[in-house]
C-alpha cells in the first residue's frame, strides 16, 4: 500500500509517532512527502548525534564541524529541517553547509542508532502530540 499525502496530514503539525523505518521513508518521500526534522542536532540529551564517533570522523575528514555534517546530510536526503541555534554565529555555521560526497552520505545512512532525542510532551509515546492537544 502506497501512503498518500492526505494519509499523514493530520500529523503535519505533530511528530509522526513511529521511527520511520527507511523503506516506509523512501515509499513516503517518493510519494511528495516532506518530512522535517524538528532539534535534528539533538537536545539536550547526551550522547548526542554531535558526539557520534562515525559523524566526528567525517566531521574531521572533511574539515566541517558535526553540526554541519548532520545538518548536511538531513537536507541532502530532502528533509526540512528546523535548528535552535543560541547564538549568531552558530546561525551563520548552520548555513554554511555544502553535499556530502557519497561515501560519507553512505556511511551516515549506516548508523543504525534511530534514537529519539525528543521527548518534550509525556503522553506515554516519546515525542508524539495527540492530535486533540495540537
Amino acid at each position: 500500500m502506497t501512503p498518500r499525502k492526505s494519509s499523514l496530514r493530520r500529523f503535519r503539525s505533530n511528530r509522526i509517532r513511529i521511527c520511520l523505518k527507511r523503506s516506509c521513508w523512501h515509499t513516503a518521500t517518493s510519494g511528495g512527502i516532506v518530512f522535517t526534522a524538528f532539534a535534528p542536532l539533538g537536545h539536550g540529551i547526551r550522547p548526542g548525534p554531535l558526539e557520534d564517533p562515525v559523524i566526528a570522523r567525517i566531521a574531521a575528514r572533511l574539515e566541517r564541524t558535526p553540526a554541519q555534517v548532520l545538518l548536511a546530510w538531513a537536507v541532502q536526503r530532502g528533509t526540512a529541517v528546523l535548528t535552535t541555534p543560541k547564538t549568531a554565529a552558530r546561525a551563520r555555521e548552520n548555513f554554511d553547509i555544502s553535499a556530502l560526497p557519497s561515501e560519507a552520505f553512505d556511511e551516515i545512512n549506516a548508523i543504525e542508532t534511530r534514537q529519539r532525542f525528543n521527548e518534550v510532551v509525556k503522553t506515554g509515546s516519546p515525542g508524539f502530540i495527540p492530535p486533540s492537544t495540537a
